[in-house]
């Protein structure tokens, strides 16, 4: 399964919101977004978006392997080993705690890929964040896939 998931705030800080997207073999399965409330940072809500995305395919459809792509250079460096030469420590104590949790819910796979992209790579998910930003709504649609 593939996730591609964005975080943002408007203004920074500001009303949050996430977006994201799963594929399975190319397709759909699932989208979401969720306006996530005031004065949010964009880091914030781009941790956020990891972890609810990882959450609900881990519960949805029990994905056991997931390749996560984020445009978010602050998660992908926070989750790579240690000793990598792009390894980042978090430590805004506001970022520390959703920093645990994304580690936590990492932990529910037996194998994840995380993958850095551009935010040209991640417009889906960055369209159902600003919608959610922009409407102050949330929703959640798992999309049967068609035998076409």
């Amino acid at each position: 399964m593939k996730i591609y998931c964005d975080g943002g705030a408007k203004p920074n800080p500001g009303d949050g919101g996430i977006g994201f997207i799963a594929l399975k073999d190319d397709k759909i399965v699932l989208e979401g977004y969720q306006y996530m409330g005031e004065n949010l940072t964009n880091n914030q809500c781009e941790f956020i978006a990891a972890i609810n995305s990882l959450t609900h395919a881990s519960l949805v459809f029990g994905a056991k392997q997931v390749e996560l792509y984020v445009d978010s250079e602050l998660v992908y460096c926070s989750v790579l080993p240690v000793l990598h030469p792009k390894h980042k420590n978090i430590r805004s104590k506001k970022l520390k705690p959703l920093h645990k949790t994304l580690l936590s819910v990492m932990e529910l796979f037996e194998k994840i890929d995380v993958f850095h992209i551009s935010r040209n790579e991640n417009t889906i998910a960055d369209k159902l964040c600003y919608h959610a930003i922009n409407t102050k709504t949330s929703r959640i649609t798992q999309i049967e896939p068609t035998d076409s």
